[in-house]
């Protein structure tokens, strides 16, 4: 069943997998979401979105770039990794691997804590060897 409230639309289902059904109001028991080999369609716009995106981007291999608690932005860019608390409270994270932090130059590892209103910007230990944002793997039209 999927809560949502602030637009449905009815879906002729012909060779798509139903993955989420209305439950309750004029749609109820009709399809909410579906989904035809690597495409999902969402019907509707669910109350609570992150189940549906944590399957679809896991289903892609794509993989979180850290996890933190809520209020909490984790980017990856190149060897960089970006972290924002976006809340007024203090938030720990757990680093995946060491880095310095390019905001104080402090090493860091392990749990670190971010104060609220705040953000950490990592330059990771280990991760010479990747392509920063500056590199692009495409060429322009003139290059080739």
């Amino acid at each position: 069943a999927v809560p949502a409230r602030t637009w449905a639309e009815w879906l002729r289902v012909e060779d798509a997998e139903v993955v989420a059904r209305y439950e309750g109001g004029d749609l109820d028991g009709q399809a909410a979401i579906t989904r035809r080999g690597n495409a999902t369609y969402l019907g509707c716009l669910p109350e609570d979105v992150t189940p549906v995106l944590t399957e679809v981007l896991a289903a892609a291999g794509v993989e979180p770039v850290a996890v933190v608690p809520e209020g909490v932005e984790a980017t990856r860019r190149g060897d960089h990794l970006f972290l924002l608390n976006h809340t007024t409270d203090p938030a720990r994270v757990d680093l995946a691997e060491p880095g310095t932090d390019l905001l104080t130059g402090r090493d860091l590892a392990g749990r670190i804590e971010i104060p609220g209103r705040d953000a950490v910007v990592l330059r990771l230990a280990g991760s010479g060897a990747r392509r920063t944002d500056t590199e692009s793997p495409l060429t322009n039209e003139g290059e080739r």
